[in-house]
């Protein structure tokens, strides 16, 4: 889901040298977790807000840290996120950890399936990416998509036949312009599509895959971005978070947590 732009991070690199990390919380230490309308991984929604969400808050509970939520549009978190007013910023893809060099957990989230979402009666399929042509597609401003759909995109875009969509409830609404017919097809992942459609009272049936992605590992699987400045409490949350994963996969908590929001734990 994540399109950073280049260097936005490297204010948090900046120290040539960093002493060595703690693993010691400071005491009711507010946390700070950037999110968006990505549900069911991250919601808007205060009662339900997201199984990663859920998951991140029982982890830093455990430690001592308490956890609030900043919510805003992708672009908009992205600032945020330069101006240092963020500390966790979630999912990500390791493809991004790597290009923009952003300091994260190495205990994985998850992982992502995503492809070509349309209407169950279309009458066009997929065969390869010239079956777009002529299609009405819909994407979301500052996502990233994998590289074998820019071309695909950018002529959507050229054509004027792509609506980029900006702001909150940007998936919700990304649904309701394919349930309307005002798009053709939406490249989505196949969890929060789903989760809108249920949000929305949809049919899953009104719709089906017209094509499924094979993603690469590191842009299929997600983990947490950790951009708080001060280098012992990164270095600290990292590894905070890394064994909190690991150790909600192992005592049930995860997956108890994860089928909440009616999907199957991976």
């Amino acid at each position: 889901m994540i399109g950073l732009q280049t260097g936005l991070f490297s204010f948090i690199l900046a120290a040539a040298a960093v002493p060595p990390a703690s693993t010691e919380p400071t005491k009711s230490k507010t946390i700070i977790l950037g999110i968006d309308d990505f549900c069911p991984y991250t919601c808007l929604e205060s009662n339900k807000p997201g199984f990663l969400v859920e998951l991140i808050e029982v982890i830093l509970s455990r430690s001592g840290y308490t956890l609030s939520v900043l919510h805003g549009s992708w672009t908009r978190l992205q600032i945020l996120a330069q101006e240092g007013k963020v500390d966790l910023l979630g999912p990500i893809t390791q493809y991004y950890v790597e290009k923009h060099k952003i300091p994260s957990t190495q205990e994985l989230g998850g992982f992502f399936r995503a492809g070509f979402v349309t209407q169950a009666d279309a009458r066009w399929h997929f065969v390869d990416y010239s079956s777009l042509n002529n299609l009405k597609i819909a994407a979301i401003k500052d996502y990233s998509y994998p590289t074998e759909l820019e071309e695909p995109l950018n002529r959507a875009k050229k054509e004027k036949r792509y609506v980029e969509l900006i702001g909150d409830n940007a998936n919700l609404r990304l649904v309701k312009m394919l349930a309307s017919r005002r798009v053709d097809t939406v490249p989505m992942l196949f969890d929060v599509f789903h989760y809108q459609t249920l949000l929305l009272g949809l049919s899953p049936d009104k719709f089906k895959i017209a094509k499924e992605l094979q993603l690469e590992p590191n842009r299929a699987n997600y983990r947490i971005g950790v951009l708080t400045k001060d280098a012992r409490e990164r270095t600290a949350l990292i590894q905070i978070l890394d064994k909190g994963f690991a150790t909600l996969k192992t005592d049930g908590t995860y997956q108890k947590i994860v089928m909440k929001y009616g999907i199957h734990a991976k």
